[in-house]
């Protein structure tokens, strides 16, 4: 039992003298890399000041924090999704042919919120845009 005591104490001890704080890994290091997208407003999601620090390090210059951070939702693109409720119910005018056409523009509600979807079919994408 001494032994067992004496090896828990010289590692306890060994794991001591080791520990490194965090904090010193999380410092954001200098990179030349530039950033490739155009994109400067919410889809950045900027919601802390190391995400700040990042993109202006490589030239950006960010103009909104994330969306989950903001008040005013209103007009912007919430998802944007290869799933597209279109094809899901044939519907889809590039790969089936629907017997009849939804009028459009389409609308998902819930409790709280109005989203209208728009469809970039030559993309095949859907976005859901929050009213």
């Amino acid at each position: 039992n001494e032994l067992r005591r004496a090896a828990i104490i010289n590692l306890e001890n060994y794991r001591i003298e080791k520990y490194r704080c965090q904090q010193e890994n999380n410092l954001v290091k200098t990179s030349t890399h530039s950033y490739p997208d155009g994109v400067n407003d919410f889809r950045l999601n900027i919601a802390n000041k190391q995400a700040k620090a990042f993109y202006e390090q490589h030239g950006i210059q960010p103009q909104e924090t994330a969306f989950e951070l903001q008040s005013g939702h209103k007009g912007k693109v919430l998802m944007t999704t290869k799933h597209c409720i279109k094809y899901q119910y044939d519907q889809c005018p590039r790969r089936q042919k629907p017997l009849r056409l939804w009028k459009e523009p389409l609308m998902l509600c819930d409790k709280n919120h109005t989203y209208r979807l728009e469809f970039d079919c030559d993309a095949c994408l859907m976005r859901i845009n929050m009213m």
